[in-house]
């Protein structure tokens, strides 16, 4: 996956298959002259979650779970809507493993206070990767 380092939703984002793909993606998101710098990730197949926490003092609390539904366009893709999704603390369940591993990334990141919208793609036995954080 190749995007602009600020991206908006998925505006400037191409899913590659390859180095020269990922070269045309890179040069065209500069070419654009809008971004001076791209990212290059790994694509993580599964779904997307998006965690909105609250934190002071270092303690964090999870205000908000939403699920990500994206449409593929050619081979780009675009958000088509995204969803709540009701909090559960069972074990075992996507919630709780999306949950805590948005609070370990939270802490491991330094957050201490504020508000924070965090990304997350699970996919299968890999669990829970960190798509972007901001804090």
């Amino acid at each position: 996956v190749v995007k602009a380092c600020v991206p908006s939703g998925t505006e400037c984002v191409a899913k590659c298959d390859g180095a020269e793909a990922a070269a045309d993606a890179a040069a065209g998101i500069l070419g654009s002259r809008r971004y001076d710098a791209v990212v290059v990730q790994e694509f993580v197949p599964g779904a997307e979650y998006i965690v909105d926490c609250v934190s002071l003092d270092g303690q964090h609390v999870v205000s908000a779970i939403w699920a990500v539904q994206k449409a593929s366009i050619g081979s780009d893709f675009a958000y088509d809507r995204k969803v709540t999704v009701p909090f559960t603390s069972e074990e075992g369940s996507v919630q709780r493993a999306v949950c805590d591993y948005v609070v370990q990334c939270l802490a491991a990141l330094g957050v201490q206070t504020g508000a924070s919208h965090t990304k997350v793609l699970c996919g299968g036995a890999r669990g829970p990767c960190l798509v972007k954080a901001c804090p």
